[in-house]
């Protein structure tokens, strides 16, 4: 157990090596993740380089991480553990038992980089089961990592999957993935758009996402501003 704590401590050093964290005028974006947790302007290359180096290391117990310490840590946390899974239900499994406990983007959005895509078909139980879980956070990972399947011929499963979410880091997530569809399937993300019961936040969220796209046509983007315009009006009038 000491070697095991020993690492630990050893990992938190060259984590928190000043020569990788933000000061001076820098510091203004130290609170980027928007945790709660305290954050120490860990430059993210530098958080993968270690937890990279960690993962590999069998003398690292994943249970001596202080998950309320700082959200640098929390991250490696993550990175680390779906290095070491098996296989993607086991990166599933640990995703489902850990996500529900995060408060921050910066998770949810490194975890995707350490998971190989599979078929759509493998993951859509996951993306179903997540995106019902009362967790906000464990529902933008599903979002997120859904973007991945943009080039996919059938992307009507994650596109039903949008909940309409009233908090801001979900429904973020959700026009995130509903803008890069759009990419590739944009008539079908227009036709979703158009409903009446798409709250007026994730369209204005969505179309702003793809008007800042250089992969959507300015064509697509004038048809998705004047759709845009007749939700503000109605909801003024």
């Amino acid at each position: 157990m000491t070697s095991m704590n020993n690492t630990y401590e050893q990992l938190k050093k060259e984590l928190f090596d000043p020569a990788f964290m933000k000061t001076g005028f820098l510091k203004r974006d130290i609170n980027i993740y928007a945790s709660a947790l305290p954050s120490h302007g860990v430059s993210g290359d530098h958080i993968k380089a270690i937890s990279k180096k960690y993962a590999a290391d069998p003398s690292l117990d994943l249970s001596s991480f202080a998950l309320d310490e700082a959200v640098e840590l929390t991250i490696c946390y993550f990175i680390i553990g779906l290095l070491r899974a098996k296989d993607f239900g086991a990166k599933m499994a640990f995703l489902s038992a850990n996500l529900p406990f995060v408060d921050s983007w910066g998770v949810t959005d490194s975890c995707p980089q350490f998971l190989k895509k599979p078929e759509a078909k493998v993951f859509l139980p996951y993306f179903k089961a997540f995106i019902a879980s009362p967790y906000p956070f464990v529902r933008r990972f599903a979002y997120v990592f859904a973007i991945g399947y943009y080039r996919d011929e059938d992307i009507s499963p994650f596109i039903f999957g949008v909940k309409n979410s009233p908090e801001f880091y979900v429904y973020m997530a959700e026009a995130w993935m509903l803008a890069t569809f759009a990419i590739t399937h944009f008539e079908e993300v227009y036709a979703y758009l158009e409903k009446e019961d798409i709250s007026l936040e994730l369209l204005r969220k969505t179309v702003s996402k793809c008007c800042d796209s250089f992969r959507i046509t300015s064509e697509q983007k004038e048809r998705l501003k004047v759709l845009r315009s007749a939700r503000v009006s109605v909801s003024k009038g």
